[in-house]
């Protein structure tokens, strides 16, 4: 971009120091994939022949080194990184034959069919006994729900800005809009736009931790006016929070991505949302307006696994999150790191759900198969209407905890979700299931009702939860 060879030359070098992934990780191989892409498209005009012809051949020995590795990858951060960066690396060799068992054609596979429309990962038997997931189960689905919504949405961190990076090339060198090629990478990105609280921060679902995100700046080309209008809403600081710029994560940050990609002038317009309700995402955010004061209220009705205990044993289902009169009233975080040993309560107790004798619905049984989905919920109703709001959700709970404030128990001493194994228990059969039906109003956009049932043919002790909130901080006068 300077013209200044000295540039060039010390790019030269870097290039002639690319050699093949030697790690078992292919995350840690996303930066120099997609470094060594871009800094040969840069300058390539500049080698020699003899230059461009070894440069092509470490660049590729580096990307088929880490597609090979690729379907060995059981955590899909580690794949949806990998993918990613693949991608870049084979629009960069577009066109370059290759002496590597696999060829760009290969990995750019790996970054658009692998990624978002059926991984060659071999899932668990969990999806694989799912028909919803016989064509679409991509590397995406691992961690996100058809919808693209993150169910362990604080480590999504790991890998947005990554796979953002990844939209942006995909756009610059083919002239599409990859949210519109793939669906689900529409539903990733605007995750905020539609799960933020008034004061935008994000929920507590699961791991999300009520952070903020960056990533969007860089692609708001790829968006719709409305969706960049609501992002522009998103963006603006209601300077409630001072420590906002330090929690926001996966911010693009680098010339390549501020500079190269920005687009000024984009036409911009009024959300036509304002609540948001998608089976696909397994939630009902009701939203009373954009201002800093309005209602708010996340709910979740799961069904589809993720293939991730330390999502599947959140046993958070049916529960919901309050925020209103510019306060966080009911919180559901089920996670709260440093206080206690693990992550938190992640059990029922943790959430604001059911207590059935004491228990609550679980996710799986890890005794029986990992992240088959036991007490699915489902939408039964919903209305979206000025003078009425609702949404209607039924789960039939056939399995609850074995302990209420143990994730679970058994020979390996597991405290947390992810330390889990078969050897131990997590979920006891009921002798005859609950019917649970949740409904919740909104007339006029006024108020809230939260209706419940709970039926079952054996006899039980039922208790509702609710964890009392606030983001308002009083000091107490000291002595």
């Amino acid at each position: 971009m300077s013209k200044d060879k000295a540039y060039a030359q010390k790019a030269k070098e870097a290039l002639a120091k690319v050699e093949p992934f030697k790690g078992t990780n292919i995350r840690l191989a996303a930066g120099p994939l997609i470094n060594s892409a871009l800094t040969y498209d840069w300058v390539h005009d500049t080698l020699s022949p003899e230059e461009d012809r070894q440069t092509l051949q470490r660049l590729a020995a580096l990307a088929d080194s880490v597609y090979r590795k690729y379907p060995t990858q059981g955590n899909a951060h580690d794949r949806i990184i990998g993918a990613s960066a693949l991608g870049v690396m084979a629009l960069a060799l577009a066109g370059y034959d290759p002496n590597t068992p696999s060829k760009p054609v290969d990995w750019l596979r790996d970054a658009t069919v692998s990624l978002f429309i059926k991984d060659r990962f071999q899932f668990p038997s969990a999806y694989r006994h799912d028909r919803r997931y016989e064509r679409f189960c991509p590397a995406l689905r691992g961690v996100c729900n058809r919808g693209g919504f993150c169910r362990i949405g604080g480590y999504r961190a790991y890998w947005v800005a990554t796979l953002s990076q990844w939209f942006l090339v995909y756009a610059k060198a083919t002239g599409r809009n990859p949210l519109d090629d793939f669906p689900i990478a529409r539903g990733v990105v605007n995750d905020p736009i539609w799960e933020s609280m008034p004061n935008r921060m994000d929920s507590q679902q699961g791991t999300r931790v009520s952070n903020y995100w960056g990533y969007y700046h860089n692609l708001l080309a790829l968006l719709t006016p409305p969706e960049r209008g609501a992002f522009r809403w998103y963006a603006t600081d209601p300077k409630v929070d001072p420590l906002r710029r330090r929690r926001t994560t996966a911010s693009l940050d680098g010339v390549p991505w501020g500079l190269c990609c920005y687009e000024k002038d984009l036409p911009t317009a009024e959300p036509f949302w304002t609540s948001f309700y998608s089976p696909e995402c397994e939630a009902m955010v009701f939203r009373g307006g954009w201002e800093l004061d309005s209602d708010w209220l996340f709910f979740k009705c799961m069904n589809q696994p993720i293939a991730s205990h330390r999502d599947m044993l959140h046993h958070d289902n049916l529960s919901f999150e309050l925020y209103s009169r510019g306060d966080y009233l009911l919180s559901d975080g089920g996670e709260i790191r440093n206080r206690m040993v693990g992550y938190g309560p992640e059990y029922a107790c943790g959430h604001n759900t059911l207590l059935i004798d004491g228990t609550g619905p679980v996710k799986e049984d890890i005794t029986k198969e990992y992240f088959h989905f036991v007490n699915p919920a489902r939408f039964t109703d919903h209305c979206l209407e000025n003078w009425l709001e609702f949404c209607e959700a039924e789960m039939e709970v056939c399995a609850v905890e074995i302990d209420p404030v143990k994730v679970v128990v058994g020979p390996s001493g597991a405290r947390g979700s992810t330390e889990a194994t078969k050897r131990d228990a997590n979920a006891k059969r009921l002798a005859a299931p609950v019917n649970w039906r949740r409904a919740i109003l909104y007339p006029g956009r006024h108020y809230f009702l939260v209706l419940d049932r709970a039926r079952s043919k054996a006899r039980h002790h039922y208790e509702f939860l609710f964890h009392l909130s606030s983001l308002n901080i009083v000091e107490t006068k000291s002595k």
